[in-house]
């Protein structure tokens, strides 16, 4: 299932990483990263949605080197859904976003920025 969504990094992207603490690289090479998307919530203000992503390869090493919490993404995707047995032995399912493309829509920086200092036009960066 195809998914689009805008939000903003609740945390600093992250390699994946393995109990062991190394990273972990795909069947190809590529490095994976995580992180996790906040939107409000379409029908109640006071709430957020929680959107866990991973993006990998060329796309991840960026992410990892340019965007930060707080910063504003556009990203697409597929959903992801896994099962897994938690610590009581109940099953479980975990929705993930694999992304594809991201757009860079606001950095936190940009946001922060008094108005006669914000810049007056930023093109929108697809990857």
């Amino acid at each position: 299932m195809n998914v689009t969504l805008l939000g903003r990094l609740g945390a600093d992207p992250s390699p994946a990483t393995r109990r062991d603490g190394s990273t972990v690289i795909d069947k190809n090479g590529n490095m994976i990263a995580n992180f996790s998307l906040a939107e409000p919530n379409s029908r109640d203000r006071d709430k957020t949605n929680w959107h866990q992503c991973s993006i990998l390869g060329p796309q991840a090493d960026l992410i990892l080197r340019t965007v930060q919490k707080g910063d504003r993404l556009l990203v697409e995707g597929n959903l992801d859904y896994e099962s897994y047995t938690d610590k009581d032995g109940n099953l479980r399912t975990a929705v993930k976003i694999t992304v594809r493309n991201f757009t860079y829509v606001e950095t936190k920086r940009d946001s922060a920025a008094p108005v006669d200092q914000a810049p007056k036009y930023q093109e929108a960066t697809s990857f």
